[in-house]
């Protein structure tokens, strides 16, 4: 069976990504996602934060490798941390490779990469199934995105979150992460007193305890981390705050759902990257499936393994002449689709009274059916298969 991961690059030679993006190009078995950063900085942030599976750094300073150790130390799953050495420099047989060893270095690997000795180090370090290794080590992020505005997304996002609040209360958190246009706190007719931004101000002080008060509780029986109020307050809010964020609250909550905004920018591929499951929701409307299908692309092409990618088909239209079957839509698309939500026009009611049909609307019937067999489906897989299941 093929395994996921990821790989953190650090060094000072760009080229050593592509190295190990060719060596990997050869082994049929991983898919694996990697990131070159050549900051220290970032990289020790990186390696914090986004959980990457294994940390690979060109360096013959101990010091430095100390950093990596220490502020990965804790943090589950912990990443391999792997040394890269020049040509040339044998492996054991000076002093630097009996400190590299106790600053906690795992493995080492030769320049020039070569796809046996790659594979051998990460048969070594990953879990037999390193997918399941990374969900079964906390709660579950699910993120919601979509090419465009006006698909249904943050309905969707909100909706999810609420059915899942009924079954586990006090222990999802809904992230609105829609900075510029958020509607979270709207669509549950709440006014936040905090949002994102504070917890961006608060740091190194952040922890999951402090998150969880920073997020406001609902009656459905989940959490809201707002999105900040205006553009201005917006820019605070960064890919490595929202790294930190969604790294903390998977330790805290069974359940973290992300909305985003359409754009793939630094913030999106933070979440995009922590996600457990992406579902890209896309209408029955030719030109939104042929956005969906670029959305789709584009995942494929920054390393989003294609288990984590998920089609969700919303009818956000009553039937018309001429729409698209999901079926069309899943051959246009080349994708399973993961579950279809019909039209309801109560949906519009909820908009403006703030009571999202997963919490107030019947379940018998249309959107809110929809939606509570949709979590129902996601709720009964084990955290460590969530990745694995087809639509």
């Amino acid at each position: 069976m093929e395994r996921s991961c990821t790989l953190l690059i650090h060094g000072d030679d760009r080229r050593l990504k592509d190295e190990i993006d060719a060596a990997l190009a050869q082994i049929a078995k991983i898919d694996a996602v990697t990131r070159f950063v050549d900051d220290e900085r970032l990289a020790l942030e990186q390696a914090r934060t986004r959980r990457p599976d294994v940390v690979l750094v060109e360096t013959r300073d101990v010091a430095q490798l100390r950093r990596f150790a220490e502020v990965t130390e804790g943090t589950r799953p912990e990443p391999a941390l792997v040394v890269v050495c020049r040509g040339g420099e044998a492996i054991g047989r000076d002093d630097f490779f009996i400190q590299a060893t106790r600053a906690r270095v795992r493995d080492f690997l030769t320049r020039p990469i070569s796809s046996n000795e790659l594979v051998a180090v990460l048969d070594r370090q990953l879990p037999h199934d390193a997918g399941r290794a990374r969900s079964d080590k906390g709660g579950r992020v699910l993120s919601f995105v979509g090419n465009k505005g006006g698909v249904g997304k943050s309905t969707l996002a909100v909706n999810t979150a609420v059915a899942l609040g009924q079954r586990h209360p006090d222990d999802v958190l809904l992230v609105d992460a829609s900075l510029q246009m958020g509607v979270g706190a709207s669509m549950l007719d709440l006014d936040p007193e905090t949002t994102l931004v504070d917890a961006a101000d608060a740091d190194d002080r952040l922890d999951g305890a402090l998150l969880r008060r920073l997020a406001v509780p609902h009656a459905s029986g989940i959490r809201l981390l707002a999105a900040p109020r205006d553009a201005v307050e917006a820019a605070r809010v960064d890919d490595a705050v929202v790294s930190r964020v969604l790294s903390l609250a998977r330790r805290e909550f069974r359940f973290v759902v992300v909305d985003t905004f359409p754009l793939l920018d630094g913030v999106a591929m933070a979440i995009v990257d922590l996600s457990d499951a992406v579902f890209v929701v896309c209408t029955s409307a030719l030109p939104n499936v042929v956005g969906a299908q670029s959305l789709l692309g584009v995942l494929e092409r920054v390393g989003l393994p294609r288990a984590r990618q998920k089609v969700l088909l919303n009818e956000t239209h009553p039937s018309f002449a001429g729409r698209l079957s999901p079926r069309d839509v899943a051959d246009q698309l080349g994708r399973d689709i993961e579950a279809v939500f019909p039209f309801d026009r109560r949906i519009l009611t909820a908009y403006n009274t703030g009571e999202p049909l997963a919490w107030r609307g019947r379940r018998m019937f249309g959107f809110a059916k929809a939606i509570h067999r949709f979590v129902a489906d996601l709720d009964s897989l084990e955290p460590a298969n969530l990745e694995e299941a087809a639509s």
